[in-house]
């Protein structure tokens, strides 16, 4: 009776240790080696040539909380390399979803542009004149054969707050080559984006107001 008891046993330890070994075997690597490694994370930062302007009898405006598409709208440093066909790197990641952090810019943008009297973000209680609806359409490190680039589409609405009708909306679509085909180089062309951003987000307000 004890050998075949021991027997059994034998037998129970060694399929455990069996269905160990093919569980292990069917773990992606690449699952281990992303929890392995530390994420780097990166912003994107406001310029530090920009300068507040207010304009004392120019109007007010608000901006409002950045819509996303909902495939840019997360940590994820997106890119593409085959048409149609939308990745995300791995070990790389933004310090907040993408319209998150280019809030403060264009906050920014309107504060520099010296054509309002305050610009506040939807969070104040104050009332404002103008209010700027923004929506983040893409935000993409897209691959060709040699290099690559960053594309950013932003489109932009002026409302009248008192009027409540839309002085103009438009779509800016922005360019900028990337200094080198990684998620690095991705991270500098969007930074540099930014300074593309100010220039036409102020270009469109100001046309809208004339």
């Amino acid at each position: 009776m004890n050998f075949i008891q021991h027997k059994n046993k034998t037998i129970t330890i060694m399929l455990v240790f069996g269905l160990c070994a093919l569980v292990m075997a069917c773990t992606p690597l690449n699952y281990v080696k992303k929890n392995d490694q530390e994420i780097k994370r990166y912003e994107i930062a406001i310029p530090i040539n920009i300068k507040k302007k207010n304009n004392p009898t120019g109007p007010s405006i608000v901006i409002y909380p950045i819509k996303t598409n909902a495939v840019y709208n997360s940590p994820r440093i997106a890119y593409q390399i085959h048409k149609y066909k939308i990745s995300y790197y791995a070990q790389n990641e933004w310090a907040d979803a993408p319209g998150q952090l280019l809030l403060p810019v264009l906050i920014a943008s309107m504060e520099s542009s010296g054509l309002f009297q305050s610009t506040v973000s939807i969070s104040s209680s104050a009332i404002s004149d103008l209010g700027l609806d923004v929506e983040l359409q893409k935000l993409i490190h897209e691959y060709e054969e040699n290099d690559s680039k960053v594309r950013m589409a932003v489109r932009m609405q002026l409302i009248d707050l008192k009027r409540r009708n839309i002085l103009a909306s438009e779509t800016l679509e922005l360019l900028e080559p990337a200094p080198s085909n990684d998620p690095l180089g991705a991270v500098k062309a969007t930074n540099q984006l930014v300074n593309q951003l100010i220039q036409a987000s102020q270009s469109f307000v100001k046309n809208a107001l004339q």
